[in-house]
């Protein structure tokens, strides 16, 4: 096969990189530049001739990658692979990552760990910063057919809920567990895939409903009462707010406001306020301990 470049550029590299090309015609008078077709794989028969290092098959990943990342927004209960509860029920999600040839995981470095991926993802708002691979499950999908695969699978874990944001998906640029181009008559030496960016978005779904937690406290503003933060508050028992009489500083007062309180008088404490300040489920002499803690400038109670 010969694909002719446009004019006045040099004729690149092509390399036969499967063996299953079906002999029938898609279904479309549309012509493609090759190498980078709009074809989905499965209507060229499931082989393609691409040019080397192979590039991202923006159509053919699931969700495609469309130009409204909003095309790629799931909750991030169902991305981290958790069930609804209460009766509540969802697709469970995950990406796939499709290439216009075949992909591996660099093996001469050994089984990676949690801690390397051949791909990072990173917040869209801070790309140098935590890599959130090490908390996803991503693995190399294989087929029925053998060994040879186009694409990557990736999806959360249920013991990490990823907050909800923006995030993008590169390939890694160390020395090991690259995500390399498969299926080549060449394979010295190991010819990494193009860098490409994936872009996807979770919202979030705490409490395992179904629902954006934004709408769920829009509906019943009594989720996020103490602290009033925008966060359903039973899912995040971490966070305390120490300020119980809404002056607006946490200080000594707080302390005796609290202390009143246990002891039956809670009128200088706000209404929404929980005196169970270090969530163990009994309002006591702990709780003020802990508050006196918080006051010192420590952590909120584990």
């Amino acid at each position: 096969m010969i694909a002719t470049p446009e004019e006045g550029e040099p004729l690149p590299e092509y390399v036969l990189c499967a063996a299953n090309l079906a002999p029938h015609r898609p279904p479309s008078s549309e012509q493609d530049h090759a190498p980078f077709y709009h074809r989905l794989p499965a209507d060229l028969g499931g082989g393609a001739i691409g040019q080397v290092p192979f590039h991202l098959h923006g159509f053919a990943c699931e969700p495609p990658l469309t130009n409204d990342i909003d095309d790629r927004a799931f909750s991030n209960a169902a991305f981290c692979q958790l069930e609804g509860v209460d009766g509540a029920t969802y697709p469970i999600q995950k990406i796939v990552l499709d290439f216009y040839g075949y992909v591996r995981v660099d093996d001469d470095a050994g089984t990676p760990d949690r801690e390397e991926s051949p791909v990072s993802v990173t917040l869209e708002s801070d790309p140098g910063g935590y890599d959130f691979s090490r908390d996803l499950d991503i693995t190399v999908r294989r087929g029925s057919t053998g060994d040879l695969s186009r694409g990557i699978i990736i999806r959360g874990r249920p013991d990490v809920l990823l907050p909800a944001a923006a995030y993008v998906i590169r390939p890694q640029l160390g020395e090991d567990h690259l995500l390399l181009c498969d299926g080549l008559f060449d394979t010295t030496p190991p010819t990494p895939v193009a860098a490409f960016e994936y872009n996807f978005k979770l919202w979030s779904d705490c409490n395992r409903n179904g629902v954006d937690d934004e709408t769920d406290i829009t509906l019943d503003p009594v989720l996020d009462i103490w602290p009033m933060d925008g966060l359903i508050d039973e899912c995040h028992p971490e966070l305390c707010e120490p300020d119980y009489n809404g002056d607006g500083n946490v200080d000594q007062d707080d302390v005796d406001d609290l202390l009143a309180c246990i002891g039956g008088d809670c009128s200088r404490v706000l209404p929404q306020a929980n005196p169970d300040f270090n969530h163990d489920g009994n309002v006591d002499q702990d709780d003020v301990s802990a508050l006196i803690n918080r006051v010192a400038g420590n952590g909120c109670p584990a």
